[in-house]
């Protein structure tokens, strides 16, 4: 092995422990944003804004009282069954999606207990297959809805729940190969994504104010008005960046010192499966934009940053997941815009 490819190997065995300390939820690498632990039931309202990780929460809340609940599509409110906080909603297919989703009941086009089938569709933007990620829905708008889970490994495969019958199911290793789901014919689903749905906030420890220790960031994500980061000093206790106003409520927050200054970047990973992901950059000194809008990655790329070729500034890394071939590290040099690596296995 050459020098370069051995340079090359250890700053990169740095990034991907970082990204590791990511999926573990750790909060002591420097760059790395931090899984949050599954939200609390009550963390939205109804009718509000949810995160992915509640919505899932609110769907096993009902899965793991299979036993004890009846499927019924009457829409007769003496069948209903109630969410965490009590409300009532009906125990079929729309009316555990519109559980898990908390919707607001009584608003228009909605049925007693939760929206129908055909209705869901009214509170959510149609997506594409490849685009679905946790709790988005999948719907026969004709006759049924299930929840999308999980994508695995291989992104080919996927998880889901279903309550089309008693008990609720939990299917895995579905596929688009498949000639049905949960008993209805693959070609006839579409896919949607809730209006209300937002992704994770993150928690970023990085150094924002060049003291030598890290400082604790959260980016809270906001559909309506912009998501934000708030940046606190460890050393003073001083806020670094106080509701600063950066970011979409579906963006991957991330850090780096990506001009060499000394002080973390904020940076922002916008997954796109039509034109290509994108990259924004902002500084964590000035606020001045550092990149944006520069398009490299894919829908389905894992994202990380790092120094991977020791220079001295953060550079942007992709796990790439490929069960069949191996997956791979693409590596991004954000000072001189070039590739550093692609592939590596």
């Amino acid at each position: 092995m050459n020098q370069s490819r051995r340079t090359v190997l250890a700053h990169l065995v740095r990034a991907a422990l970082a990204f590791v300390l990511l999926a573990a939820g750790a909060a002591t690498a420097v760059t790395a944003v931090t899984a949050v632990p599954r939200a609390a039931h009550a963390a939205s309202s109804i009718g509000g804004s949810i995160t992915r990780s509640e919505v899932l929460d609110r769907a096993r809340f009902w899965y793991d009282q299979r036993a004890s609940l009846q499927y019924d599509n009457s829409r007769n409110s003496s069948s209903f069954y109630p969410d965490p906080q009590g409300t009532m909603y009906a125990p079929d297919c729309s009316g555990y999606v519109s559980m898990a989703w908390h919707v607001a009941l009584g608003q228009p086009n909605e049925s007693a207990g939760g929206y129908n089938t055909s209705q869901l569709p009214s509170i959510s933007t149609e997506i594409s297959f490849d685009s679905l990620r946790p709790g988005d829905l999948i719907d026969d708008v004709s006759t049924h809805a299930i929840l999308f889970e999980a994508w695995e490994a291989d992104h080919v495969h996927f998880s889901y729940y279903s309550f089309g019958s008693s008990p609720i199911a939990h299917v895995t290793h579905a596929s688009r190969s498949d000639s049905s789901w949960s008993g209805h014919p693959v070609g006839d689903y579409r896919f949607f994504r809730y209006n209300n749905i937002i992704e994770d906030g993150g928690r970023v420890v990085a150094d924002f104010d060049a003291d030598g220790s890290s400082d604790l960031a959260l980016y809270r994500p906001d559909p309506v008005n912009g998501s934000v980061w708030d940046v606190r000093s460890w050393t003073t206790k001083a806020d670094l960046w106080n509701d600063h106003r950066w970011g979409g409520a579906n963006d991957i927050p991330l850090t780096g010192d990506f001009d060499g200054d000394g002080t973390a970047d904020m940076a922002l990973y916008r997954r796109d499966c039509t034109n290509g992901s994108t990259w924004w950059i902002k500084s964590g000194a000035t606020g001045t934009q550092i990149e944006g809008g520069l398009r490299w990655g894919g829908c389905k790329d894992i994202p990380t940053t790092g120094d991977v070729n020791g220079d001295g500034y953060t550079d942007l890394v992709l796990y790439r997941q490929d069960c069949t071939n191996g997956s791979t590290w693409q590596m991004y040099n954000v000072r001189l815009h070039g590739t550093i690596r692609t592939d590596l296995r």
